[in-house]
């Protein structure tokens, strides 16, 4: 009887993990990928370097997309303040204030970059 359970608990996880599937990858998680790479050429950074990166940029990334568009210019403005506000107190527990404006210098130039291809 144990046998059989055990046997029906092994079938089910088997078959669970197979028809699981991969994750699906936010836009916004691919945008913070892309970024990580591009500051990780200049900077070196450890695995929980990375996954605090990470995990802030994705924060910022996904508040600047739900910010409505309804809002006043100053409210944009303010929101956006705290939103990177909230970005460079995610970094603080890991990286220093000069690790942080060059991490954030970094990511300007990525972003300008980007914004030029986009022109082209």
């Amino acid at each position: 009887m144990k046998k059989t359970i055990f046997l029906f608990v092994l079938i089910g996880l088997m078959a669970s993990n197979a028809f699981a599937g991969k994750k699906k990858t936010s836009p916004q998680e691919k945008r913070a990928k892309l970024i990580i790479a591009y500051v990780a050429q200049e900077m070196e950074f450890n695995d929980i370097e990375r996954k605090v990166l990470f995990d802030a940029l994705v924060t910022k990334i996904t508040s600047n997309r739900v910010l409505s568009k309804d809002l006043s210019k100053e409210a944009k403005k303010a929101a956006y303040k705290k939103i990177r506000m909230t970005l460079i107190a995610d970094l603080a527990t890991q990286f220093d204030k000069s690790e942080i404006k060059q991490i954030s210098e970094l990511m300007k130039a990525y972003n300008a970059e980007e914004k030029k291809k986009k022109a082209e």
